[in-house]
């Protein structure tokens, strides 16, 4: 008697660094005008994300090239109004420090063309990788678990792996993004960021070849991956 299941492991653990992203604009009647707007906060976020790199609680940041658009918005009465300009800039930074990226958020949600738009919880390559083996032990081993509790309810008293089939793992990812209460900011309230925990699952289907009780297993494989 051959038995297949499936073993699955989630995990959840803090998160090590925050990805914030935010987009700087500006609008005006003519490019410019909204140019010069974005490329003047840009050069500020720059020169402060620049200081909290060198303080060493922002590993990496990017700015990047400014963008512009334009259009010609219409009245009330459907007639054409003059054309306005529009230039945008998306920076991103990732913090390790929760309470330094807090207080940027909170400095910066306020400023006019600011517009903050999430935070996305992260680990580093060496967790993310020490996590996903770990889960993937414990996957097999949950594998090898529900395998042996049907064969003992079957009547057998052992199993032996005949293949294992490795799925694509499921994360991690975080269990959502932080996002950002402008009224609070607004108010001149703490701010909102939260750190939100890392998870991630992993499964692995199994077939294991049930021991039929006092005699052994007949031709037991060893383990190996089923293409």
């Amino acid at each position: 008697m051959e038995i297949t299941v499936t073993g699955r492991h989630t995990y959840a653990v803090p998160a090590e660094s925050g990805l914030l992203t935010l987009s700087l604009g500006g609008e005006a009647a003519t490019r410019r005008e909204a140019t010069a707007t974005a490329s003047q906060l840009a050069s500020e976020v720059a020169d402060a994300l620049a200081r909290l790199t060198e303080a060493g609680v922002v590993t990496w940041h990017v700015v990047a090239p400014l963008t512009t658009s334009s259009w010609r918005p219409q009245g009330n009465s459907g007639k054409p109004l003059p054309p306005r300009h529009g230039a945008q800039v998306r920076v991103q930074a990732r913090f390790v420090d929760v309470s330094a990226l807090a207080t940027f958020v909170a400095d910066w949600g306020l400023r006019d063309g600011c517009t903050l738009e999430g935070v996305a919880w992260e680990l580093s390559d060496a967790t993310r990788d020490r996590l996903s083996d770990d889960a993937l032990t414990a996957a097999v081993e949950d594998a090898e678990h529900r395998a042996l509790v049907v064969a003992r309810a079957a009547g057998a008293r052992d199993i032996a792996p005949v293949w294992f089939r490795d799925p694509q793992l499921a994360g991690p990812h975080p269990y959502g993004e932080a996002m950002f209460a402008r009224a609070a900011l607004a108010d001149g309230g703490a701010s909102p960021v939260v750190p939100e925990d890392v998870t991630g699952t992993v499964s692995i289907e199994g077939c294991f070849r049930a021991v039929e009780r006092g005699g052994g297993a007949t031709n037991p494989a060893p383990r190996r991956l089923h293409p």
